[in-house]
């Protein structure tokens, strides 16, 4: 007759907030006599395949978001572990890019970039790779342009990572180049 020690869970896998296409690594410290064996479960359903002391997701989508539990057994005794709550963030993207503009001298240029993912959102405008002071919104207003207001423009967006505007060598209308000026 074999006694085996009561399986028990010494420390729960613990909850996670994390960027879309980050590796996430979900563990589990159980104790108990014999062979422990696993089975991690998302939302209350059995995850095939989630059979050990660690369930690894490779690159997390925001659909793997969930409640994670893992159950441990020897084959006398049974542990469940707490829920870990796993949040995967949508990483920032450009989803409209700022449109080039032809203005007069002394007119008003309006530029605009539209931002995805999960927020909230940080802007900095450039012209021609410089820091614009004071350019910190999603739109970015110059009234009674001079013609050293000319140039290209970009928009450095952050949240859940940062990603910046597209930026071309055209001129006027181009798409993904914001260029102020005379034409």
């Amino acid at each position: 007759v074999e006694v085996l020690e009561e399986v028990g869970i010494e420390r729960d896998p613990q909850s996670r907030e994390v960027a879309s296409g980050e590796r996430v690594v979900m563990g589990v410290r159980a104790k108990g006599g014999g062979e422990l064996k696993y089975q991690w479960y998302r939302n209350g359903e059995l995850i095939v395949g989630g059979v050990g002391r660690e369930w690894v997701i490779e690159k997390a989508r925001v659909e793997d978001g969930g409640l994670y539990r893992v159950v441990v057994t020897n084959g006398m005794s049974r542990a469940e572990s707490g829920d870990a709550t796993l949040r995967v963030k949508e990483r920032v993207r450009v989803v409209s890019q700022p449109l080039g503009v032809a203005v007069e001298e002394g007119g008003r240029a309006v530029l605009r970039v539209l931002a995805g993912g999960d927020g909230p959102f940080g802007y900095q405008w450039y012209r021609d790779g410089k820091v614009v002071e004071g350019a910190r919104g999603a739109e970015l207003v110059l009234e009674g342009v001079k013609r050293e207001d000319g140039g290209r423009y970009r928009v450095k967006v952050s949240g859940v990572g940062e990603v910046v505007s597209g930026c071309c060598g055209g001129r006027g209308r181009a798409r993904g180049v914001a260029c102020v000026g005379r034409w």
